[in-house]
C-alpha cells in the first residue's frame, strides 16, 4: 500500500463525520481507482476529467457507507506505545547481526562517521514504515539499497515494542500507524529553514517532515472543480424538459378541447336535423355506414359511382356538325384578318392614278363597272366617281387636299 494511499484513508476516517452523502461516494470512487487518479495530474484538467468519467459511470452504483473508521479502528486496537530492541543483520553497515536495546524513554546514538548511525536510523525507518526515504528519492529498489557491501546479502530488520496489554512483541511494519513516529535528519534541516519560502514551498517542506510528499503531491494535483467536465444538466434533466415540452403540448390540446366539443355537439345538431328519422348519432351512423361498417348509403353511393363510370357517352351528330361549322368559321375569321394584315403591307404603295388606268384599260372587258367591286363608273357620259384620281393625285402633290 502507498503512502498516499494511506494517508488518503487516515484523512478520511479523520473526516468522515462531517462528509456529506455525494462527497463519501467521491471518496469512494477515487479509492476504488486510487492508482490510476494518482497518476495522473491536474495538467489540462486531465485527473478532472478522469473523476468525471468515473462520476457518470459509477456515480449512481458507488456507496456512500465509508469503511475507513472501522479500519482505523482496528488497526488502533495493538497501537505500539514505544519500542523495546531492534535486530539488524546484512542491513546496510551492518554485516553481522546486532541488536540495540531501548530501555529507557530516550535514547541518543553518537559516534563517528561509518560507525552505522546512519544505517540504524535506516534500519528503525524500515522497520515501522516498510519503506526508506532516501532508497524513494533516489529510485533505488530497497532490496538493493539495504543490502551489506560485504556480504552481498540483505534482510530486514526486526523490531520489538510494548502495547498496553502486551510487552516485547514483533512491530510489524505499518505507514499507517508510524508515519509521524519517525523523522528523518534531513527533513528537519529543511524544516528549520521553512519561514524563508513562499506558502506553496512552505507546505511542500512540511510534507517533507513528515514524509509526506508524495501524499501532498497527489492531494495538490486535483482540479479546483469538475463542472467543466460534467454534464451538470444530467440526461434526466433533458429527458424532464423534454417530457415538460410534451406535457404542455398535452395541455394545449386539452385546452383546446372545449372549443372542439362545441363544435362537435354542433355538427351532431346539423347532422341530426338532416337526418330526423334517426334519433341518435349511432343511427345516423348506421344509417351511412351499415350496423357493421359496410353497408349503408356510403355503399349504395358508391355502387352507383362504380355504375356511372361504366357508362359510354352516347355521339350527337347534330352537336358535331355544329362544332365542325364552328371551326370552319374561325379558319375564315382568322384567314380575312391574315389577308387584311397582308394587303395593309402594301396600302403606301398603291396608286389610284396607275388605279384608275388600269381600269380604263380594262373597259372593254369589264364595260362601265369597276373589275374590284362590280360597281358603276359612268352614268349619261360622265363619270360617277367623285374625284377625277389623276386631279387627285396632281393637288395632293401641289399640297392640296383630295379625297376619293
Amino acid at each position: 500500500m502507498s503512502k498516499s494511499l494511506v494517508e488518503f484513508k487516515r484523512f478520511l476516517a479523520m473526516s468522515a463525520t462531517t462528509m456529506s452523502e455525494h462527497e463519501k461516494k467521491l471518496a469512494n470512487l477515487i479509492l476504488g481507482r486510487f492508482d490510476e487518479i494518482a497518476a495522473v495530474g491536474a495538467a489540462g484538467g486531465r485527473r478532472g476529467k478522469v473523476l468525471a468519467k468515473l462520476i457518470v459511470d459509477e456515480g449512481e452504483s458507488t456507496s456512500p457507507a465509508l469503511e475507513i473508521a472501522a479500519d482505523e479502528a482496528n488497526a488502533n486496537e495493538s497501537e505500539i506505545l514505544r519500542l523495546t530492541k531492534v535486530e539488524v543483520e546484512h542491513f546496510r553497515g551492518f554485516s553481522e547481526k546486532h541488536t540495540f536495546e531501548f530501555k529507557t524513554p530516550y535514547t541518543f546514538v553518537y559516534g563517528p562517521n561509518g560507525t552505522g548511525k546512519s544505517s540504524l536510523c535506516e534500519a528503525l525507518e524500515y522497520g515501522l514504515l516498510a519503506s526508506i526515504h532516501e532508497a524513494d528519492s533516489k529510485r533505488i529498489p530497497v532490496s538493493d539499497y539495504i543490502r551489506n557491501a560485504t556480504s552481498r546479502k540483505s534482510a530486514k530488520p526486526v523490531l520489538y515494542g510494548d502495547t498496553v496489554k502486551e510487552i516485547g512483541i514483533q512491530v510489524k511494519a505499518d505507514p499507517r500507524s508510524f508515519e509521524f513516529c519517525f523523522i528523518e535528519k534531513n527533513r528537519i534541516d529543511g524544516f528549520a529553514r521553512v519561514a524563508a519560502n513562499t506558502p506553496a514551498a512552505q507546505q511542500a517542506r512540511l510534507a517533507a517532515l513528515f514524509g509526506l510528499e508524495e501524499f501532498n503531491t497527489f492531494a495538490t494535483q486535483f482540479n479546483e472543480n469538475l463542472d467543466s467536465y460534467l454534464d451538470l444538466a444530467g440526461k434526466k434533466g433533458k429527458d424532464l424538459a423534454d417530457r415538460a415540452k410534451g406535457i404542455a403540448g398535452h395541455k394545449a390540446i386539452l385546452e383546446g378541447l372545449p372549443e372542439k366539443a362545441k363544435a362537435a355537439e354542433t355538427r351532431g345538431a346539423a347532422l341530426l336535423a338532416k337526418y330526423p328519422e334517426c334519433k341518435g348519432l349511432e343511427e345516423i351512423k348506421a344509417a351511412l355506414i351499415g350496423p357493421e361498417g359496410n353497408g349503408g348509403k356510403q355503399k349504395a353511393n358508391n355502387t352507383e359511382i362504380g355504375r356511372l363510370q361504366n357508362l359510354k357517352t352516347v355521339t350527337d351528330p347534330g352537336t358535331d356538325g355544329i362544332l365542325a361549322d364552328a371551326d370552319g368559321l374561325l379558319r375564315l375569321i382568322k384567314e380575312k384578318a391574315e389577308s387584311e394584315e397582308f394587303l395593309n403591307q402594301f396600302k403606301d404603295q398603291l396608286s389610284l392614278r396607275d388605279l384608275y388606268d388600269a381600269i380604263l384599260g380594262n373597259r372593254e372587258r369589264f364595260e362601265n363597272k369597276c373589275p374590284a367591286c362590280s360597281s358603276e363608273l359612268y352614268r349619261d357620259g360622265q363619270l360617277a366617281v367623285p374625284v377625277d384620281p389623276r386631279r387627285c393625285e396632281r393637288e395632293e402633290r401641289d399640297g392640296g387636299n383630295a379625297s376619293y
